[in-house]
């Protein structure tokens, strides 16, 4: 949004200390300030950067093309405003599931099931897993189904479409086999720190509704 806005920005009667955030925000990347920062420090930086946000809503209300609408989506999804306009960030359980995560992909979720955490989208692939018997031809398997939805989709949602698929292309009497896949910006394991580096050069960073921090925000930002 700052990237988007920039000349426009730098016109508007700001306090001193919201251009040094953005100026902040424009010279060093979200992880570098959370690898160098305390927990304390975090926390407060999230508070400057919902009054930031509330401030860039504010001002440009009027002209909310582009990013403006992510924007004004991820602080209502993420702090609170109270009637004498005190800025407080939402306790992280209350955060859903379908806020946004990336504000390259604003329709992806959020899921953490058994501690699993991941963004995006699930795939189910569903495929045939006949075995032929001892000295018979080798049998032929085949994918049936193939279904993408938004990560927080329990997976047994996917298995009645996907048996109804079966049945449809005559593989009812096959037995099968459903297995679950992630992918684009979900993943079934946590960021190995290659993939980390890759995000953060694609700007693939996203917003979690588990232990929000200021890095994600700025990425938002």
């Amino acid at each position: 949004f700052i990237a988007e806005r920039e000349e426009h920005i730098f016109k508007k009667s700001l306090s001193k200390e919201m251009f040094s955030l953005i100026e902040s925000i424009r010279d060093e990347k979200g992880n570098k300030v959370v690898y160098r920062s305390t927990k304390a420090e975090i926390d407060a930086r999230f508070v400057e950067l919902g009054k930031l946000m509330y401030q860039f809503i504010e001002l440009f209300k009027r002209y909310d093309y582009g990013m403006y609408g992510t924007l004004k989506t991820v602080f209502e999804q993420q702090y609170s405003l109270s009637g004498d306009k005190t800025i407080l960030p939402i306790e992280n359980e209350k955060v859903s599931a379908k806020s946004i995560q990336s504000p390259h992909d604003t329709d992806c979720h959020y899921r953490n099931k058994d501690g699993n955490k991941v963004k995006g989208y699930s795939v189910n692939v569903t495929e045939t897993c006949d075995q032929a018997k001892e000295e018979e031809t080798p049998v032929l398997n085949l994918i049936t189904d193939t279904e993408v939805n938004v990560v927080s989709t329990s997976d047994n949602s996917f298995l009645k479409p996907a048996l109804e698929h079966i049945g449809a292309y005559g593989h009812a009497g096959s037995r099968t086999k459903i297995r679950a896949q992630f992918r684009r910006t979900g993943r079934k394991q946590p960021c190995s720190n290659r993939q980390k580096n890759r995000n953060n050069r694609t700007g693939t960073t996203s917003k979690t509704p588990q232990g929000s921090n200021a890095e994600e925000m700025e990425d938002q930002n």
